[in-house]
């Protein structure tokens, strides 16, 4: 008998589970003592990472696989979405050239927190009703790529 929970599993499953880990990073580094700066910059290189993944599964598959649908509402939306992700890159250029141990990180980090926030949002409004409209072979087929996507960025992560 086939796994049925599988089966039922969505593309928009997967990037959620992305936000969800996302901001447990950004809750357990904002919990940190001030003098845990390495520890701090060891999550921070956690959520950058994260972020990268995530961002690659919307960009190459998701938002192209929504701009495929017939009926796709506001086409701005996608288009916004990326420059949201480019807002996010620009956050993460500015801690990447920022100490943990530096006032301004946690700054910067509190920023993008509540821009991570924002897409999320976004996309739960947006962009995920967008996609459940896709029909469900579409979004299975979406979700066996994002799968298998998300599993080479992991194993290169490791490397």
């Amino acid at each position: 008998m086939p796994d049925t929970r599988v089966a039922r599993r969505m593309p928009m499953d997967l990037l959620r589970e992305d936000y969800r880990i996302l901001r447990d990073l950004v809750v357990e580094a904002e919990g940190l003592a001030p003098e845990e700066t390495a520890l701090k910059g060891r999550i921070y290189s956690r959520i950058r990472s994260e972020f990268a993944i995530h961002s690659q599964l919307e960009e190459k598959l998701f938002y192209p696989a929504l701009a495929r649908i017939e009926d796709r509402g506001d086409p701005e939306r996608i288009g916004v979405a990326l420059q949201e992700h480019r807002l996010a890159e620009a956050l993460i250029a500015a801690l990447d050239r920022t100490a943990p141990k530096e006032n301004r990180f946690d700054a910067i980090l509190r920023l993008l927190a509540s821009h991570i926030g924002r897409l999320e949002e976004q996309d739960e409004s947006f962009l995920f009703p967008l996609a459940e409209r896709m029909p469900r072979a579409s979004r299975h087929e979406l979700l066996r790529q994002m799968d298998a996507l998300r599993s080479s960025l992991d194993r290169k992560k490791e490397e």
